[in-house]
């Protein structure tokens, strides 16, 4: 599948798979969502990224991560669990958290 907003360049962030060129790696987006910020505060804290933009990183990686080829969804629901243990979820799951 070809990702259209996600852009690796070996001579930017060092290779890391990035947003639109921006210079926001997929796994900052990733884990902003994986520590619970929704789609729409991550484009509030990250103001050159669209809605779309998150939606394509979360695909990405998704789709990518050997971890998620063998179990899919096990890593987000592994780590809302351990924050929601340790007390330091903010907000509610959501199902946009869980699909990928």
């Amino acid at each position: 599948m070809a990702f259209e907003r996600i852009t690796v360049d070996p001579a930017r962030m060092g290779g890391q798979p990035c947003i639109r060129d921006l210079r926001v790696p997929v796994a900052t987006v990733v884990s902003m969502v994986d520590e619970g910020m929704s789609v729409d505060e991550v484009v509030d804290a990250m103001p050159d990224l669209e809605p779309e933009d998150v939606h394509a990183a979360l695909r990405f990686d998704a789709e990518t991560d050997p971890a998620h080829l063998v179990m899919p969804g096990v890593h987000r629901i592994a780590s809302l669990l351990k924050r929601w243990l340790l007390g330091t979820h903010q907000g509610a799951v959501r199902r946009e958290h869980l699909d990928a």
